[in-house]
Order: structure tokens, then sequence, then C-alpha cells
């Protein structure tokens, strides 16, 4: 579901706002978006519209590391104030953890705070709170998803 759509607002939106997903980009096999997936017609559209850039994780690998996460917790800027950390969350499996929003912004206004790597994690760690491990890197590159 995360990987092929986005989440759309809808009725219960009003009441309890989930993080939305606007990460979807259509890509089924491998954990970083390249040149090679700008040429598949659905993914080019889906990596354009929600602006997705060349080198970012696909929302694939994301739903694998949240998975291979469960019990590990993450430190996410503060939805109010992003200069300030909010107090450490689990995983549990959700990959809409990894989008940070400022709850005075635009809903569309989100950040990705997963780093395709340790190295780019390491650079920044103020933008980027995580990173994909090695395991989830393996898995998304030798199984594909499929259609069922």
């Amino acid at each position: 579901h995360l990987i092929d759509k986005n989440d759309e607002k809808d009725f219960f939106d009003s009441v309890f706002t989930p993080p939305l997903w606007l990460y979807a980009d259509g890509i089924k096999l491998g954990y970083e978006i390249e040149d090679e997936h700008t040429k598949n017609d659905p993914s080019k559209s889906l990596i354009s519209k929600n602006k997705r850039n060349i080198g970012d994780p696909t929302a694939y690998a994301a739903a694998i590391e949240a998975r291979f996460s469960l019990d590990r917790k993450i430190i996410k800027p503060d939805p109010i104030d992003r200069r300030k950390d909010s107090k450490p969350e689990k995983i549990n499996t959700q990959a809409q953890i990894f989008i940070y929003r400022n709850k005075h912004e635009e809903i569309t206004k989100q950040e990705y705070l997963l780093a395709l790597n340790f190295a780019k994690h390491h650079e920044n760690t103020d933008a980027f709170r995580y990173h994909l491990s090695p395991r989830t890197k393996k898995f998304v590159s030798r199984y594909e998803v499929i259609d069922h």
C-alpha cells in the first residue's frame, strides 16, 4: 500500500490527523531511487508528483526498515519546534515514523528523517534521525514486491 499509493485525507482526519504518506514511488526492488526508475512511466509520475529525488531511499526500503526495526526507538524533532527533540518513540513497524511534519505548517510540507546510509546520517544528524540497515538493503535488493 505505501509503495504504490499515497494516503489521501478523508473524513476521520479531521478528528485525528495521522502523518500522511506522500512518499509512494512505485519501486518494487531496491533501496535507492536511481536514474533507471525515472524511465518507467508509473514510477516516473509518482517520483515527480511526490518530489522524490534520485538518491532518496525507496518507499519499499522505508517500509521494510520499519518492519525490521520493530523494537527500536527513534528520536524525532519536536512537532512544534524543529530545534528541540521530542521523547524517543518506538518504531513499531510504522514507516510513517520516518516522516517529520511541523504542526503549524501545511500538511503536505514534510521531511524524510531516513538517510540512505550511516555516512549520510552521521553527516547531518539533525536532518536524518535514522538510516537504512545493511539487512534492509540486502533484503530489498534481493526480493521484489509482487502484486497479489
